[in-house]
C-alpha cells in the first residue's frame, strides 16, 4: 500500500511539474524599430522602441560618378550636377566624387566635409560638428556626413550604395541628401 501511494504521489508531482512548465511563455522580447516607413525599420522587432528614424522632407537621391564615369558635381543649392568638375578651380558644383572613392569639396563654395560615422539613412544625421572638416574624405557605404557651405549653410549626406562598372569597379556613388541641414 505504501508503494502504491508513493507511486501515486510520484505521478501527481511529474503531471504538476509538466504542467506548470507548459504553461511557460518562450516569447523573446526584440527591441527596435517597427514603423515599416523608417529607414531603420526592424522586421524581428516585437516591442517598439522609439528608435525610428525618417528621411526629412526635402530628401533628394542623386548619383555621382568619378573620373571613370561621367564625373559629376552636385550643386546643393540647386540640386543639379554638372560635369564641369575636372579643375576644382574652375568647379561649378560643390561636392565631387573621386575615382578614389572620396569626397571632396570646391574650397571656393565649401569650407569642409565630416564623416559623423554609421547612420541609417540621411535623416539619421542630426549634429552639426564644430570642427574637424576637411576638404576630402573617405566615402564609406553606411556613413553619413555633413557639408558646411562658404555661407555657413549645412547640408547633410548619407552614402548608400555603389554604382559598379561591368568589371565591379566603383564608378560613381548613389546618395541621398538633405540642403539645406537647419
Amino acid at each position: 500500500m505504501k508503494k502504491l501511494l508513493f507511486l501515486g504521489a510520484f505521478i501527481i508531482t511529474l503531471a504538476l511539474i509538466y504542467t506548470s512548465c507548459a504553461k511557460k511563455s518562450s516569447t523573446i522580447s526584440i527591441k527596435g524599430c517597427m514603423d515599416k516607413s523608417a529607414c531603420n525599420y526592424y522586421s524581428i522587432a516585437t516591442v517598439d522602441d522609439g528608435s525610428c528614424i525618417f528621411q526629412p522632407s526635402g530628401t533628394v537621391t542623386t548619383f555621382l560618378q568619378n573620373d571613370n564615369g561621367d564625373n559629376k558635381c552636385l550643386d546643393f543649392k540647386t540640386g543639379s550636377t554638372t560635369t564641369s568638375c575636372t579643375n576644382f578651380s574652375y568647379w561649378t558644383g560643390d561636392l565631387y566624387f573621386s575615382s578614389y572613392t572620396n569626397f571632396s569639396v570646391c574650397t571656393h563654395l565649401v569650407k569642409g566635409i565630416i564623416d559623423i560615422g554609421v547612420v541609417s539613412c540621411v535623416g539619421g544625421v542630426t549634429t552639426k560638428p564644430v570642427s574637424g572638416y576637411t576638404t576630402t574624405v573617405a566615402s564609406i557605404l553606411g556613413h553619413g556626413y555633413v557639408v558646411v557651405l562658404q555661407d555657413s549653410t549645412y547640408a547633410r549626406i548619407y552614402c548608400d550604395a555603389w554604382e559598379l562598372d561591368t568589371n565591379n569597379g566603383i564608378i560613381g556613388v548613389k546618395i541621398e541628401w538633405q540642403y539645406p541641414f537647419n
